[in-house]
């Protein structure tokens, strides 16, 4: 018999190292906010036993917290689990601007980044 609850089956690799770099505490608070969004839309519309994959997200974080320039670069598990990763990095945004120190540190107006979001 299956029953709910248990070990979430479900990781977001980022890109970011939040511990050696300058922008730490920012990128940790990102993670977050992408993180707890996720799982609220797979907790929200029951996709957490869909099938087990990857997918990997590419796009620009903005210095004024916005997101642009969003790319799907792979999907092991269909388009509509790859829909609610993109879903989950667009609907917080805009995110926190980054703080001044941090902004003259960045060479331009962005930040490549690359999500890996595991449907185990």
């Amino acid at each position: 018999m299956k029953q709910d609850g248990g070990v979430r089956r479900l990781s977001l690799v980022p890109s970011l190292d939040v511990k050696a770099t300058p922008f730490g505490q920012y990128d940790a608070l990102f993670i977050a906010a992408v993180q707890k969004c996720w799982y609220d839309l797979i907790d929200e519309h029951g996709y957490g036993r869909g099938p087990s994959g990857k997918v990997v997200l590419t796009f620009h974080l903005r210095f004024d917290g916005k997101i642009s320039d969003m790319k799907v670069v792979e999907t092991t598990v269909g388009d509509l689990l790859a829909l609610v990763c993109v879903r989950a990095v667009e609907k917080p945004s805009p995110y926190a601007p980054w703080p001044s120190d941090l902004r003259r540190m960045q060479p331009g107006d962005f930040r490549d980044v690359q999500f890996t979001f595991y449907y185990n």
